[in-house]
């Protein structure tokens, strides 16, 4: 025998073992040849072992690294290396240091046992172990071994699914829906909930006619510098972005999380959307493109939410009352202009200050609602109004 092979098939390299990683692989360490073929021997009636042998233990770590063993048996007497140490070097080395190892002597002393223990041996064997016990050890330690393998290839397959999905969907829903669905196993399920939350619809004022006098890339590049903007403010403020609906966009605050700030969270999105609409026109102007004026709606009440449609096709929606409310108290707005319900200042606040309100009369409502603009936000003490232009109306 050479100082380390492979004595099922010598003609196979050592390399060869690492393609069928989760077969139960032994890799012995020992420097007596005699000691090699009998456990060879030993375990040679098992079909599903692939025995190893290395009886230089200065290449047992290079050995190991090779084969991927699920199971190491040592010998603790060696020359060059003490065994002792050897448990030291596998413990030390990553490739080795969770691989079960039982340690071969040919005595029992408790003393060397319990170091050997201490260095992070698994088990101990009085060599030449009986074939029946050996063949148990070997099997009983590579199982737990395997099952640890095998769990955490399927939680790193897991992972990076999910982060091909965080990837692919993180452009279609935000990342709260996104989140949902990977962490819940009923996240795909069809079905809602009734939740309160806030909702805010966006709309740009006067767009459609201008879609008609303009390319079509023309229209989809102004509609793509709002919306990349919008969208960047909306995540910053944790709002899910429900859907597009050409230039509008239907945001929600408290759905599929709910927090306790979601209203106060949708008034200042709402606000900085309006300022932001200085940065959005400077990109149309530049650009060539006419100016933009943008208009919200904001009203908080209960909805139904959660994911409608088929197996094959599903939605995660906002469905209620509320929602059409929403729509209406946008549809009143115009550029530069944030309207909201008595529910959502309500839900606010001493921190909103309301300084002009109106009272209008829905399509669909039975009876006249208030509704709020001239909206600021107190931060500090501070008043912000998204411009001056703003809630001249």
């Amino acid at each position: 025998m050479n100082g380390c092979s492979d004595n099922d098939n010598p003609a196979i390299p050592v390399e060869a073992a690492s393609l069928t990683p989760h077969r139960i692989t032994v890799l012995l360490v020992d420097d007596q040849t005699i000691i090699g073929e009998a456990v060879r021997r030993l375990l040679s009636t098992e079909p599903d072992i692939d025995f190893h042998y290395c009886r230089d233990p200065t290449q047992a770590i290079k050995i190991a690294n090779q084969i991927s063993p699920t199971v190491i048996l040592q010998d603790l007497v060696m020359p060059e290396i003490d065994g002792l140490t050897l448990v030291r070097y596998f413990r030390a080395n990553p490739a080795t240091q969770q691989v079960p190892l039982i340690v071969l002597s040919s005595k029992e002393e408790a003393n060397t046992k319990a170091e050997a223990f201490t260095l992070g041996a698994n088990d101990y064997l009085v060599k030449l172990p009986d074939r029946l016990e050996l063949v148990a050890r070997v099997r009983h330690h590579s199982s737990g071994y395997i099952s640890r393998l095998e769990r955490d290839e399927a939680l790193k397959e897991l992972a990076k699914a999910n982060q091909f999905i965080r990837q692919t969907f993180g452009r279609y829903l935000s990342d709260d829906v996104v989140d949902t669905i990977l962490e819940s196993p009923a996240g795909t399920a069809l079905g809602g909930e009734k939740r309160y939350v806030t909702i805010m619809m966006t709309d740009l004022r006067g767009f459609t006619s201008t879609c008609e006098q303009l390319p079509a890339e023309d229209v989809v590049t102004i509609l793509n510098i709002y919306l990349e903007t919008m969208t960047e403010i909306i995540l910053k403020y944790q709002g899910t972005i429900n859907e597009f609906i050409g230039d509008a966009i239907v945001v929600v605050f408290g759905a599929p999380i709910l927090r306790d700030d979601d209203a106060q969270r949708a008034v200042a999105c709402a606000l900085e959307m309006q300022i932001a609409m200085a940065k959005v026109n400077k990109q149309c102007q530049v650009r060539g493109y006419p100016l933009v004026e943008q208009g919200i709606g904001i009203n908080t009440g209960e909805v139904i939410v959660g994911n409608i449609g088929s197996k094959k096709r599903t939605k995660y929606d906002v469905i209620g009352h509320n929602v059409n409310l929403t729509s209406r108290i946008e549809s009143y707005t115009v550029g530069g202009q944030i309207f909201i319900s008595q529910n959502t200042i309500t839900a606010c606040g001493p921190i909103l200050r309301i300084t002009n309100q109106m009272e209008v009369m829905p399509k669909g409502i039975k009876k006249p609602i208030i509704i709020m603009k001239s909206v600021a936000l107190r931060v500090n003490s501070i008043c912000f109004y998204p411009s001056r232009k703003s809630f001249n109306g």
